[in-house]
């Protein structure tokens, strides 16, 4: 309703709506973030992508109402996504059968695999942080010399 409500729009309604859309989206992250990998692999880890982009999808939009501490939250969960399915990689269960050779392949791969996302969520969690820094800076500025 407030994407669409035009010159009605206020920073109330705006506040309202980022504040709400956080609340719903909010199971999205703990549907995504409950599902252990298990085996069949292929199976769960096609199902824990499929809920992390549709929780990622959710979360990339709330910065767009330009509200500094959902923008934050948003943020939050984006980069705790990312190093949940890293995580998740790395905690999945194991193949039965496998060789002590073959197994130590196998962890290695997943490390591998995993790397990216964990990288990726120190990238958004250390733009979250610069962000929330300049927002504070910002106050203090606004708070010495007045808006």
């Amino acid at each position: 309703m407030d994407a669409g409500a035009g010159a009605q729009r206020t920073d109330r309604s705006r506040y309202l709506a980022a504040t709400a859309s956080l609340s719903l989206d909010g199971p999205l992250y703990d549907n995504f973030a409950q599902l252990t990998l298990a085996q069949p692999f292929d199976r769960s880890l096609a199902e824990k992508k499929r809920r992390m982009d549709k929780a990622l999808a959710a979360f990339e939009k709330l910065p767009d109402y330009e509200v500094g501490e959902v923008t934050a939250a948003a943020t939050f969960y984006m980069a705790e996504i990312y190093r949940n399915f890293s995580q998740s990689l790395v905690n999945s269960e194991r193949p039965a059968g496998l060789s002590a050779d073959e197994l130590t392949d196998y962890e290695d791969a997943i490390e591998e695999e995993a790397y990216p996302f964990e990288e990726r969520a120190i990238d958004v969690h250390s733009a979250g942080l610069e962000a929330l820094d300049d927002l504070w800076n910002e106050a203090k500025r606004l708070e010495r010399e007045g808006p």
